[in-house]
């Protein structure tokens, strides 16, 4: 009975999951969504185009490591004011 609720609750996860990657796919504007300690935590496919790595070179790694230096370093103001919960545009 446990097992049949936890098999329901993992199938209703990866549905939903299914349904947020074809969401974020969707927008044509770069996505990614980092933790406070700036790693990459989901991104869409405009952000992987963006950045010219495969998703498996992006989750999980730093934006520094993602972005390069040079990158980073125009972003990172923009990123920290995000981070702190403030509404930012970046182009």
């Amino acid at each position: 009975r446990q097992e049949a609720a936890r098999q329901a609750a993992e199938a209703a996860l990866h549905a939903r999951s299914r349904e947020l990657r074809l969401l974020i796919d969707a927008v044509p504007a770069s996505i990614g969504y980092v933790d406070p300690a700036e790693r990459v935590l989901l991104h869409n496919r405009a952000f992987a185009e963006w950045i010219g790595r495969p998703s498996a070179g992006i989750v999980g790694r730093t934006v520094r490591e993602v972005m390069g230096e040079a990158a980073y370093a125009v972003a990172a103001p923009y990123m920290k004011r995000a981070l702190a919960g403030e509404s930012v545009g970046y182009e």
